[in-house]
């Protein structure tokens, strides 16, 4: 082991009186620490650095010694050093507050190498180490206040869940329509077949330019469906794979935010383009044209009207969409969240099956206080599909198909077990679809573990 003293030729007129000739100086492992954070207090970064660079000579992973060149190589025109040591020094260090510490400089020392990203997930590591709610609060409002001032922005959603019916498989059997059997019909669905489906979705975004009054953004998106069938459905040897029915959606958009001259309420528009893929297969591009905008809005909540229209090109027809949203949001007196919507989609396409409208229902509600460590939320969800005329086979049904669909999910954000600020999330959900035509009958049970962002 290193010597409990350790040898440090040091000035002491930058540890003295101002002046004084330099000359050896015996310190402790432990006052050459003390010394250096007060030196650090009053600004005296060089003697800070030199006191941190003698104690790594004698244990190169001193962690406080490490947050000590973290917090001056910055101020002595080092950032990148800084970043560095702050990186070293989280990796020794032992306790939550020493990290809090680190991880507050590592942000700082990359925000001045112009890194803002790196600063971002340096702050959200130290979120997840505040010794006290003021602690959090400060890192929290820096990492929004970061997150605003960076051009680039960043999103990450990934959820894994087992389901009961993957495919979204009808009841099958006899053909009845509203409740009257129908022969000369044979079943071509396939049953509901249960697995494992993962989601994710990558997001980034730049933003172009910027004004008091309005901003334009880039963005490029890629979302992805994965499914996988349970041992018991491969068992039914039906010759289908979960891969059949994965989607792919890669997506790039143009978006600009502005308000009107003498307007306090912003409208959105936003352009993208994509291609999609099927089961491993293309099934062509798209293109969209969004725009939304706040009716009213208060601090605790707002009314929002959204609309939409699509086209989309697959290889055997084109289909066109029109949507129209209204939703609403408010913060109770209890400090709860009420939330709710109105969705309108009209679908027309050039294929079999493709001229539909579909009306839903949803309404949310989030706790405001947790249950234990637990924070609750719930979400409602009903609605309708009409087809004026369905194609079965090779029949046509001229009173056509109607199915009504509802929805119930539970999610439990687990909020102490949160890294990087993201926290897991189980959400529990259940919906059924009852069908005039009764083999569009179907029913689903899921389970999903995915990670929310905190902040």
């Amino acid at each position: 082991m290193r010597p409990a003293l350790m040898r440090l030729w040091l000035a002491l007129a930058l540890l003295l009186a101002q002046g004084a000739a330099a000359e050896t100086v015996d310190l402790t492992l432990g006052n050459a620490r003390i010394i250096a954070r007060q030196a650090y207090a009053v600004g005296e970064m060089g003697v800070a650095n030199a006191l941190a660079r003698r104690l790594l000579e004698a244990n190169p992973r001193d962690a406080q010694a490490l947050l000590i060149l973290a917090a001056t190589e910055p101020a002595l025109g080092n950032p990148t050093a800084g970043r560095l040591a702050g990186r070293k020094a989280w990796a020794a260090a032992e306790t939550p507050l020493l990290r809090y510490e680190i991880a507050r400089h590592t942000a700082a020392a990359a925000l001045q190498e112009n890194r803002p990203g790196l600063a971002q997930f340096w702050l959200r590591r130290a979120a997840d180490v505040a010794p006290s709610a003021n602690d959090y609060a400060r890192t929290v409002a820096d990492y929004r206040r970061m997150r605003a001032e960076n051009p680039v922005s960043l999103r990450f959603d990934l959820a894994i869940m087992p389901s009961s019916n993957l495919n979204g498989g009808g009841q099958g059997g006899v053909l009845e329509i509203d409740g009257q059997i129908v022969n000369g019909f044979y079943n071509r669905s396939l049953p509901p077949l249960s697995g494992l489906r993962a989601e994710a979705q990558a997001e980034v975004n730049y933003r172009l330019a910027t004004s008091p009054r309005s901003q334009t953004t880039l963005g490029f998106s890629l979302s992805a469906s994965l499914n996988a069938l349970s041992a018991e459905a491969r068992a039914l040897n039906l010759n289908v794979s979960g891969a059949e029915f994965n989607q792919t959606t890669a997506e790039t958009s143009i978006s600009h935010d502005f308000l009107w001259q003498g307007g306090d309420h912003p409208l959105h528009l936003a352009l993208a383009a994509g291609q999609n893929w099927s089961g491993g297969a293309v099934l062509g591009p798209h293109l969209r044209l969004d725009a939304a905008t706040p009716l009213w809005r208060d601090g605790a909540g707002e009314l929002r009207l959204a609309g939409s229209v699509e086209r989309q090109w697959q290889p055997t027809s084109a289909v066109d969409s029109g949507s129209l949203a209204l939703m609403a949001q408010r913060r109770l007196a209890s400090g709860d969240n009420l939330g709710g919507g109105v969705y309108l989609r009209q679908v027309n396409g050039t294929g079999y099956n493709q001229d539909y409208r579909d009306a839903s229902a949803m309404l949310t509600y989030a706790l405001a206080q947790p249950i234990g460590p637990v924070a609750l939320s719930g979400r409602l969800t009903a609605g309708l599909r009409d087809y004026d005329v369905y194609r079965l086979g090779f029949a046509q049904l001229t009173q056509g198909r109607h199915d009504q669909r509802l929805g119930l999910s539970v999610d439990m954000t687990l909020q102490n077990l949160s890294a990087w600020g993201y926290a897991p999330v189980i959400s529990v959900t259940g919906s059924q679809t009852q069908s005039n035509v009764n083999w569009f009958d179907s029913r689903q049970l899921g389970v999903s573990i995915g990670f929310e962002s905190k902040f």
